[in-house]
Formats: C-alpha cells, sequence, structure tokens
C-alpha cells in the first residue's frame, strides 16, 4: 500500500533507512550490537505500521468520494492517478480491482472488463492469503460478463468467486460481508425472473445494513432492475426516487432520470465517450515529517556521537606478541586500558618468562574495574588484562604507573621507539587518524 505513494514511498525509505541506521549505530555503541539491532527491527516495524495507516487512510479518502456521495468520476480520477498500468504487478492489479468496481458503478462495463483481463491475477496472487482478491476480481469480472450478456463467460468466472469464497484462507468477516452480494450474483446470473423474491429478499438484507450512500444506490437499482425484469416496475418508486436524489453521476442515477433500466440503455451509456483526467496525489505532509524527523534524529545522532566520541591508542610494541590499548573520551581523559597477548612461543622457556610476566598483574583482580584473565596450554598463552578507570580507584594510576589524561600519554610515549596507531572511534566505526 505505501508504494502505491511516491511520497509515502520516499518519507518510509528515507525514516526507516536513516533513521534506523541512526538507532543501531547509538545503540551499539552505547551498550551493545544485539540491542542497537533490537531497536533497528523495532523501528521498521513501527515505521512500516504507521506508513501503512497512513496509506490506507488515504487510498480510502479517495473512495470516499465514492462511497459517501456517488461521485463516481472524482473517485476514478483519483485511482487512475496512482494507478501504472503494469500488468505484471500486483500493487497495480489491486488497484485496477478496484478501479473495475468503480467503472461499473459509473456504466463502463467494457473498460472495466479490459482493466481487468490484463492481468494474470492466477499468476500474480498466487498466495492462499490472497484469496480475497482473487475473489473480489473474478466477481467484478462475472458482473461484466452479465451485464454484456455472456452468460457463459459469467458463469465460469462466478465459478471461480465460488471456489475462492469458500476457501480456508479468506476472513470469516470478510466472508459475512460478502456473503449476500455473492449469492444474489448466482441468482441473476442464472434466472432473474424465477429467483425475483429470494433475490429482492437478500437485497432488502444488504439495504438494512449497507453502510455507505453508494451500496444503498446500487442495492437500489438492482431491486429496481429485478422488479422490471418480473413485471414489477411499479413497486419500485421508492427506490426509483432515492436514486435520483442520492445517485450522483453513477450509471444508476442516470438511468433513474431517464427511467430507463433495459440493458439497451445500459449499453448506451457505456458506448459513450469517456475521458479520465487522472490526478496526482500531492500530499506531501508525511514526507515534509519524515524528512524533518530523519533529520532530528541524525541531528541526534552525530550529537551523541561527539559526547561519546574517543580516541584510541593501539602500541602493538613493533608486531610483537603484546598490545596494550589505551582508550580516551572527547575531554582526554582515560577510559580503558588493555594489554593482551595471544600467541604462540616456540620455547618452552620464552613461554614460561611471559608467564611469570603476567602473573604479576593477576594481583590487580582484587581492585575495582580491574579483571585480568591468564591461561596456558600446550605453548599457548593468553592473557588479557581490561582496566576501566570509571569503576577503578585514583591509586590505580599509581600500580600502573599511569598518567590519567590523553596529554600527558602523549608526552610519556612521543619519545617511544615503539610504533603506536591513533585511531578515532564514532558511534561503532574506528578510523586511523594517524601514528604516534
Amino acid at each position: 500500500m505505501i508504494y502505491l505513494y511516491k511520497d509515502l514511498k520516499i518519507a518510509y525509505l528515507l525514516t526507516t533507512i536513516l533513521g534506523g541506521l541512526s538507532f543501531l549505530f547509538v545503540f551499539s555503541s552505547l551498550v551493545n550490537l544485539v540491542l542497537g539491532y533490537i531497536i533497528l527491527l523495532l523501528w521498521i516495524i513501527a515505521c512500516s505500521f504507521v506508513f501503512i495507516k497512513i496509506a490506507t487512510k488515504r487510498f480510502n479518502s479517495v473512495l470516499s468520494d465514492a462511497n459517501n456521495y456517488c461521485n463516481i468520476k472524482d473517485a476514478l480520477n483519483h485511482l487512475y492517478g496512482i494507478y501504472k498500468g503494469r500488468p505484471h504487478k500486483k500493487m497495480d492489479l489491486f488497484v485496477a480491482i478496484y478501479i473495475s468496481n468503480l467503472l461499473l458503478h459509473y456504466g463502463k462495463t467494457r473498460s472495466a472488463l479490459n482493466i481487468l483481463l490484463k492481468y494474470n491475477v492466477e499468476k500474480l496472487y498466487s498466495k492462499d492469503r490472497e484469496d480475497v482478491y482473487k475473489f473480489l476480481y473474478y466477481s467484478n469480472l462475472a458482473t461484466c460478463y452479465n451485464r454484456l450478456d455472456k452468460n457463459q463467460e459469467a458463469m465460469n468466472a462466478y465459478k471461480r468467486a465460488d471456489q475462492l469464497f469458500n476457501s480456508p484462507y479468506i476472513n470469516k468477516a470478510l466472508k459475512a460481508e460478502f456473503e449476500i452480494m455473492h449469492k444474489v450474483n448466482y441468482l441473476i446470473i442464472t434466472d432473474v425472473k424465477n429467483n425475483c423474491d429470494e433475490i429482492l429478499r437478500l437485497h432488502n438484507i444488504s439495504l438494512e445494513n449497507a453502510k455507505s450512500l453508494l451500496s444503498k444506490v446500487s442495492c437500489r437499482f438492482s431491486m429496481v432492475v429485478v422488479l422490471s425484469a418480473c413485471g414489477r416496475i411499479d413497486e419500485a418508486g421508492e427506490h426509483i426516487e432515492f436514486i435520483k436524489e442520492n445517485g450522483g453521476d453513477t450509471l444508476y442515477a442516470k438511468c433513474a432520470n431517464q427511467n430507463d433500466f433495459s440493458l439497451d440503455f445500459a449499453n448506451k451509456v457505456d458506448l459513450e465517450p469517456f475521458e479520465i483526467n487522472p490526478i496526482k496525489s500531492k500530499e506531501y505532509k508525511p514526507l515534509i515529517f519524515s524528512v524533518l524527523l530523519t533529520l532530528f534524529i541524525v541531528a541526534v545522532t552525530v550529537f551523541i556521537g561527539f559526547l561519546t566520541s574517543k580516541t584510541i591508542y593501539i602500541n602493538d610494541h613493533n608486531n610483537s606478541s603484546m598490545q596494550s590499548i589505551s582508550t580516551f573520551d572527547k575531554d582526554g581523559n582515560q577510559l580503558t586500558w588493555e594489554m593482551k597477548i595471544d600467541d604462540y612461543y616456540s620455547s618452552e622457556y620464552e613461554l614460561n618468562m611471559q608467564y611469570n610476566l603476567c602473573s604479576e598483574y593477576l594481583i590487580l583482580n582484587d581492585y575495582e574495574g580491574c579483571k585480568v584473565l591468564l591461561l596456558e596450554n600446550n605453548g599457548f598463552l593468553d592473557f588479557k588484562l581490561t582496566v576501566d578507570f570509571n569503576k577503578t580507584t585514583d591509586d590505580i594510576y599509581n600500580i600502573l604507573d599511569f598518567e590519567p589524561t590523553e596529554h600527558n600519554y602523549i608526552e610519556s610515549n612521543k619519545d617511544s621507539s615503539y610504533r603506536i596507531l591513533k585511531y578515532k572511534y564514532f558511534l561503532g566505526i574506528r578510523v586511523l587518524t594517524g601514528i604516534l
């Protein structure tokens, strides 16, 4: 539904992609990557829900001209404004089904039939959950053929509609909504005169339950046609007056005004010149809101990134097995220090020596904010020391002989014979900026 409208499509993609990436960067950098992906998924679901609601509301507002005021031409112009006419796109078929229905109300049966026959509905709607759309397609198709007096084709289309109507994949509420219409179609296609009373009974039920003006007018028109076919046109006075007053630009109003409900007159209306003036959707409020919201989210993300940016210095001791990593916040205060050794030692002496050196750090496990892991196994040594300066006490600086600021770190290492790589860390992205 979103992709029916260009502005909603752009708004949806813009908000979902840029907003989602912003949330991913923020949450993955501040907490962890898993939470970032969870927030991203929730954001995509929320955006989909909101924009589908907007698109559905807009689509229904287009139909409201027809449903509530019987202004079929206006509704058709708006529908043609979003209709692309591509025979291999199921969304285009979705719009085509609604267009064909309005064309039937407008009296353009051949145009309704032609737009339906452009599509291979069985191929485009191949999923079971799409049976309701196929049902509507074949119901409209049956009505087209019936009005054109092609009884066999009408019955074939109805039979397929009936198979779909009995599908377990059609929602029960929708079945209840379409049930009377479906029964009436069968009775009209098979034998109007012999089914006159039953058709009228069903139509009276429909009239009581009708929610839109168009439904009421359409139902009353069908009753008039049935009464006329059964030689009881004198009973149709109330229905004809209602159609005259409320029929708008429908076929039904034209018939009522001419007091002619014959198939010949309907065919005459069908053959009259018919011009469509597509009205493109120009409601850009969601797009403007989306742009502003996206800019706000991105701006907040950049601001958070600035506040949480870090500088990282990695000393690999000239490609030795040891690596030390110092991390500072944007103000130059030290956040963490890591020391890692993960390598293979060629001799037992080298391994033992390194193990003894690293063992001296085990005492740091007694300090809050410090964690030491040391494991020697079959010629391998795994060592990792992590110090979180936000959690530990100030005396750790003296124990490790560390300076608490980035400036002091640089000063103490500027004459070092080791290569120290400098990185900038911004919202989960680490970029090499130089060598100390």
